[in-house]
């Protein structure tokens, strides 16, 4: 009975002690950059193609669906400012750009192109999908700066 004792001693001290509490600040490493996350949505993985950064509070953007990935992924904006978006489905088949958050949701066959206008939040991150292809990483984001 003792050395089950001991051995459950032991098996707790090294599974307390080496315990990782997911907080890199504290164990000191760098914190993460959102737009190297594996989603937006932080529920699967993203087909990055990029991040594009504008500094003005209205700006306009061309926005390519493929097969399958946004370009450019990540979109980093001033907080509370006007994007006119212009999508260009450049993929062989149907797309969506979806942003459920503001009620955006518009579907583009192949060689069409669409153009949108979204307001973005002061302090929020707008996430965007294809409806279609999301688990195939077909997801993006708008990031405040």
């Amino acid at each position: 009975m003792s050395k089950l004792a001991i051995v459950l001693a032991i098996f707790a001290l090294t599974a307390f002690g080496c315990a990782d509490d997911g907080d890199p600040a504290v164990q000191g490493e760098p914190s993460p950059d959102p737009t190297t996350e594996a989603s937006p949505a932080d529920d699967g993985e993203v087909s990055d193609h990029g991040t594009e950064t504008f500094t003005e509070e209205a700006f306009d953007l061309e926005l390519e669906l493929d097969n399958f990935y946004f370009a450019p992924t990540y979109i980093k904006a001033p907080g509370g400012s006007t994007a006119t978006i212009e999508l260009h489905n450049e993929g062989s088949a149907p797309h969506t750009f979806t942003i459920d958050a503001l009620n955006v949701d518009e579907e583009l066959q192949p060689d069409e192109t669409k153009t949108v206008e979204v307001e973005l939040g002061t302090e929020t991150r707008y996430e965007f999908y294809c409806r279609f292809h999301s688990d195939q990483g077909m997801r993006g984001a708008f990031m405040p700066h």
